[in-house]
């Protein structure tokens, strides 16, 4: 050929030109319709290439990259020369222009794949700066950036910025959740975190997430009247982070204590005492705060005036547990007993104690107990029966039944009233039947129910 004799590295040259992604070499030598091929060729190639994020599969994708533009420049070297006109063009151009363009392409195509590659990984470097940070915001949206737009780059940085890219948006949606106040979806949300990425550099931040968020759900639930719930949340946190749970011991104590004195109003609100004065004792072993302890004070004196004015359950309770100490001999300390003046001081007898009170005497709650009345039944000796038989004289006991009744003062155990009632005296029958086994004493009639009563009612 006659170009390779005038000038043989010109052909090269134009071959070295086509070594870029937009065949600038066949524009040089003016075949459009070739380049538009190439172009169209080169276009779908990066195209597919990011869609099926080429950076999985680097060293086929360099592969691919490579015969495609050896082949494009091979591709210029059988047209060089088998075509007269394509050389007619390549002797008109200057060898300076030639040399020129071919380092221009070169510096361009080449140096801007490696200004693109590297922009990718200094991008990668200041999402990885934000994650440490915490500023998960910038992190997502360089990572993203660089998961997207470098994928042609064939970088590791790439593979590395898709890994993080979950991991930090995963992290942002727990941060909006917990800032709209949906905590629930945010801890649900931190599991997942957990069983993804356990190894994550940022697992202890998000357990510090996960118990701040958990712990304000169980201060929730306080407010909300699930009391129950709350403790079960805040005894979870103690199994699931136990370090934490004892780092931040003072802080859940107190949150303790705010539940149990809430659950205690709500108990007395809705009229189980003894149950308020449980969890309201309950306040004091988490918290020393001496305002909420003066708090629970007056809730536990303002509960007294409503036992003793109470016929439900409790106030039953207790007439029944001051009967019992009163009539076993000692003083009850109950504050709640007697203490509601202007109202009829009553009674309740004692357990086994036939005695018949009318029904207005008979203390129905804890305020207006003031006695009890205990009755105790037995017999004295009133006189000897004699009786005379063949072999042997015997002798009975004749035995006249009474009757002890006390009243008792409630608050001090003192018998305030007390009087002995007796039956009718025993009169010796003419004959008895004596057997061998131990003789029954002869007994007068019994003591009368009706004169204990009237006592009583004259006392109260």
């Amino acid at each position: 050929m006659r170009i390779n004799k005038d000038s043989p590295i010109k052909p090269y040259l134009v071959c070295l030109c086509n070594l870029n992604f937009l065949g600038l070499g066949y524009l040089l030598i003016g075949q459009k319709k070739r380049w538009f091929i190439a172009f169209v060729a080169s276009l779908s190639m990066l195209l597919i290439a990011h869609f099926t994020n080429a950076p999985t599969r680097p060293w086929l994708w360099m592969g691919i990259y490579l015969v495609f533009l050896i082949g494009m420049a091979l591709d210029m070297g059988l047209l060089i020369k088998k075509s007269n006109s394509v050389q007619e063009r390549i002797l008109k151009k200057s060898l300076t222009s030639l040399i020129l363009i071919t380092l221009m392409i070169g510096i361009v195509f080449g140096g801007g794949f490696f200004y693109y590659r590297n922009a990718g990984e200094m991008l990668y470097r200041q999402g990885v700066i934000a994650y440490e940070d915490d500023d998960m915001q910038t992190a997502f949206k360089d990572l993203y950036s660089v998961s997207t737009l470098y994928r042609l780059s064939l970088d590791a940085s790439v593979l590395e910025a898709q890994k993080m890219i979950d991991e930090v948006s995963l992290i942002t949606s727990i941060k909006n959740h917990i800032e709209i106040g949906d905590l629930t979806t945010a801890s649900a949300m931190i599991k997942t975190f957990k069983i993804l990425y356990p190894n994550s550099t940022k697992i202890e931040q998000v357990e510090k997430v996960d118990f701040d968020s958990r712990l304000e759900l169980a201060i929730q639930s306080t407010g909300s009247g699930e009391y129950e719930t709350g403790l079960q949340k805040i005894a979870d946190l103690g199994t699931e982070y136990p370090t934490l749970y004892k780092e931040r011991k003072e802080e859940i104590d107190q949150v303790l204590a705010t539940n149990y004195f809430e659950w205690g109003r709500d108990l007395i609100d809705n009229g189980h005492y003894f149950l308020a004065i449980g969890k309201l004792n309950k306040v004091m072993e988490y918290s020393n705060s001496s305002e909420l302890l003066a708090k629970v004070q007056d809730e536990k004196e303002a509960i007294i005036p409503l036992i003793a004015k109470d016929t439900g359950e409790d106030g039953q309770k207790i007439l029944s547990h001051a009967t019992i100490t009163a009539c076993g001999g000692s003083y009850v300390l109950d504050p709640t007993i007697g203490i509601l003046e202007g109202e009829p001081k009553k009674v309740k007898v004692c357990p086994a104690s036939t005695v018949s009170v009318p029904q207005e005497f008979i203390a129905e709650k804890p305020g207006n107990l003031t006695y009890v009345i205990k009755r105790s039944d037995g017999s004295s000796l009133f006189g000897r029966c004699t009786y005379y038989t063949t072999f042997k004289n015997g002798v009975v006991e004749a035995r006249q039944l009474n009757a002890t009744v006390n009243i008792i003062e409630v608050q001090t155990g003192r018998i305030v009233f007390q009087k002995i009632f007796y039956g009718s005296t025993p009169i010796c029958p003419g004959t008895y039947q004596f057997t061998n086994s131990l003789q029954l004493p002869i007994l007068g009639g019994n003591v009368s129910d009706q004169e204990i009563t009237d006592w009583i009612n004259e006392v109260l």
